[in-house]
């Protein structure tokens, strides 16, 4: 059994690859791993970092995914790297503007494009709400020529 693990809109979901049976489904800012058991025992554990207050855990936790089978969503097995790569992009607080670049790489692979790199997106001061805009326009079956004449702050 394999598990992939990914943001679907705002959430992070978590699926049985063989039955389709969800077995995490969570808003994404607000859920954490345990570094410790990724590394000691290659188990990814999440758990709701929005219970956690000063030192103490006393927070919900979710059923463990060993490492060997967990896949992200175009079902390519995670590393140790790969997958602290994924949780420190979009699994964050301030992950808004992550989302937002993943909706856009989404949308044009469904499509049928190619985004070889999505920092130029990141790096050129399109914040979130640029983003919102263009995808609420979109959305509703607008069409956004340009976000230049949109304030970028």
């Amino acid at each position: 059994m394999s598990v992939k693990i990914e943001i679907i809109n705002n959430a992070l979901v978590c699926t049985d690859t063989i039955t389709s049976e969800i077995l995490i489904s969570q808003p994404s800012n607000i859920v954490w791993y345990k570094e410790n058991e990724l590394v000691d025992i290659d188990r990814i554990s999440f758990y709701n970092a929005k219970y956690v207050s000063g030192i103490s855990r006393n927070s919900i936790e979710f059923p463990y995914i060993d490492l060997s089978n967990a896949v992200d969503s175009s079902l390519t097995s995670f590393t140790e790297v790969s997958f602290r790569s994924f949780v420190y992009s979009f699994l964050s607080e301030g992950s808004v503007s992550n989302l937002l670049l993943l909706r856009y790489k989404q949308r044009v692979q469904a499509m049928g494009g190619v985004v070889e790199s999505l920092e130029c997106l990141s790096t050129l001061g399109l914040n979130d709400y640029n983003w919102r805009y263009y995808f609420r326009v979109v959305d509703q079956g607008g069409v956004v020529e340009s976000l230049e004449c949109v304030p970028l702050y």
